[in-house]
């Protein structure tokens, strides 16, 4: 009998819950009904710009085994438009996350 694995790239977003980018993550993932909490592991670190392709952002979920995301900062003080596009950029990946693992299925 033949097992096929299913790999399916982040599973889970934290966040820190602030203002800005902290806050948008957290309502994205409510909104998508996509797990989120709000600790912050030890993990590889990878800055990304809010208007980066978030397809870009699945390999490199893959190649670290990255189960659990923490995105944070900055705050919407240091940052007006920090809620806006983190909410946009989430939403996008979340999207791409759920359709690469229904594709990924047998």
């Amino acid at each position: 009998m033949t097992t096929t694995k299913i790999q399916i790239p982040c599973q889970k977003l934290i966040s820190g819950g602030q203002t800005g980018v902290d806050r948008a993550v957290l309502d994205a993932c409510l909104k998508y009904s996509f797990p989120c909490g709000g600790w912050y592991p030890k993990k590889p670190v990878r800055i990304v710009r809010p208007d980066a392709n978030p397809a870009h952002i699945i390999p490199w979920l893959i190649l670290n085994n990255i189960n659990t995301l923490n995105v944070a900062h900055p705050r919407k003080s240091e940052w007006i438009n920090a809620y806006t596009l983190t909410y946009r950029f989430i939403t996008e990946l979340i999207v791409k996350i759920k359709s690469s693992a229904s594709v990924n299925q047998p």
